[in-house]
């Protein structure tokens, strides 16, 4: 599971949050940019869950497959849910929804490389 792809997820995600912590910052709601924004991330978090069901079903190491999979599940899970969520709340807090998500998502693919077994440094 060490590919590419969860290094893209994770740079898309650290400029979302960026973006969205302008937002927070100058008093704003979420916008249509920001809303694309987390399409993209979302696509590519889709592509991120096939090859690793792939690969956890075709690997011969010693994986945890319900973790990973948990974990697969909840990062296609957070953004739309969050992206629901912050499109209710029509004012900066909305924005701070997003933050957090944009956050949470590099901590999800570390957390995923780890369960994999992928050394971090």
């Amino acid at each position: 599971m060490d590919n590419p792809l969860g290094t893209v997820i994770i740079v898309v995600s650290l400029v979302l949050a960026g973006w969205a912590g302008v937002l927070v910052a100058r008093n704003r709601g979420v916008t249509t940019r920001l809303i694309v924004g987390t399409g993209v991330l979302e696509l590519l978090m889709l592509a991120l869950v096939v090859v690793g069901l792939v690969q956890t079903f075709t690997t011969t190491r010693d994986v945890s497959k319900a973790i990973f999979v948990g974990y697969l599940v909840g990062g296609l899970i957070i953004p739309p849910a969050g992206l629901v969520w912050s499109i209710e709340e029509r004012n900066r807090y909305g924005s701070a929804v997003m933050l957090a998500v944009f956050v949470v998502m590099p901590i999800m693919i570390i957390r995923m490389r780890q369960v994999w077994g992928v050394p971090l440094v």
